[in-house]
């Protein structure tokens, strides 16, 4: 599958398709978009208006922090999804549109400003917001816009936290090194997303240096009645130790998978058992905020 297209209007241009917000569309395989390259278009495949031209969505899930036996909210992780109704309203198709349409930098410049406009409520918690490595590796200072951003929403740059995802890794390393160095310069924290899955491996903690690892939930769910999950849980654990880094739990939605990593030494958390994400109040324009946005800034690179 590869995206949406109206059915019928076969004289239409894909301009006059990106922009229509008429119903009857159908799944665009891989198929058409071979023949829609064949005949010299600049797009393999159109949206329908809704899913490039509505606001992206932004939601907070907590991070909290066991002290003396009570829960303390130590950061909260900023989410996007896609408009709500599209075939990009579930984070995944979202991001893997993205992907495939290398429009990484610009989706996660968009999202990040969202993000720290929507979470700009004062308070002293930590915000983590993500990153695709490539973006950091891309052209333009993402240090001095993520300073920018943060100045603007009213946020101590020392309360941001990057979390580096899972994808693949960034073709320029030196660019991504140089980035990452500079965010920890001026008193950025960086975290590994994911750890245990995909690209997000130890290659990763010796690349970025993190200060914190979030083991992927794959690990996670289970781990009170799974040694073998255990066994991997304490070699990220050790890890950390060695590095300094902080271990969060992710994906944790059982109080008994909670309390065997309590055991465990692991005192942050993060999942269902404590809090779904949660919009707030958005003081960003809709305008800035598209898909439709990242397509421009990418074609005017």
């Amino acid at each position: 599958m590869t995206l949406l297209r109206e059915s019928g209007h076969s004289d239409r241009t894909d301009t006059d398709e990106l922009l229509s917000n008429r119903h009857g569309w159908r799944i665009w395989n891989d198929e058409d978009a071979t023949r829609k390259r064949r005949r010299g278009c600049n797009m393999t495949g159109v949206i329908h208006k809704s899913a490039l031209t509505s606001p992206l969505e932004t939601v907070f899930q907590p991070i909290f922090e066991t002290k003396g036996g009570e829960r303390v909210l130590h950061a909260v992780e900023s989410l996007t999804r896609g408009p709500r109704g599209s075939a990009l309203e579930q984070a995944p198709m979202l991001f893997n549109y993205v992907r495939r349409r290398h429009l990484e930098p610009e989706v996660d410049r968009l999202c990040i400003a969202q993000a720290l406009r929507a979470a700009a409520d004062g308070g002293t918690h930590r915000i983590a917001v993500n990153v695709h490595p490539v973006t950091l590796a891309s052209r333009g200072n993402f240090t001095a816009f993520l300073l920018r951003e943060s100045a603007a929403a009213g946020i101590d740059r020392d309360r941001l936290i990057v979390e580096i995802g899972e994808q693949r890794p960034a073709s320029d390393a030196a660019a991504f090194h140089r980035t990452v160095c500079s965010l920890r310069e001026v008193g950025m924290h960086i975290a590994i997303d994911d750890v245990g899955s995909d690209h997000a491996n130890y290659r990763s903690v010796l690349d970025c240096r993190p200060e914190y690892l979030k083991i992927d939930r794959y690990f996670i769910n289970g781990v009170a009645d799974d040694p073998a999950r255990q066994a991997v849980v304490q070699s990220i654990c050790q890890l950390g130790s060695f590095f300094d880094a902080r271990i969060v739990a992710e994906g944790v939605e059982q109080e008994c998978d909670h309390d065997q990593l309590a055991r465990m030494g692991i005192t942050l958390f993060q999942g269902f058992l404590y809090g779904r994400p949660a919009s707030r109040p958005l003081a960003f324009p809709a305008k800035g905020t598209t898909l439709a946005r990242a397509w421009l800034d990418h074609a005017t690179r």
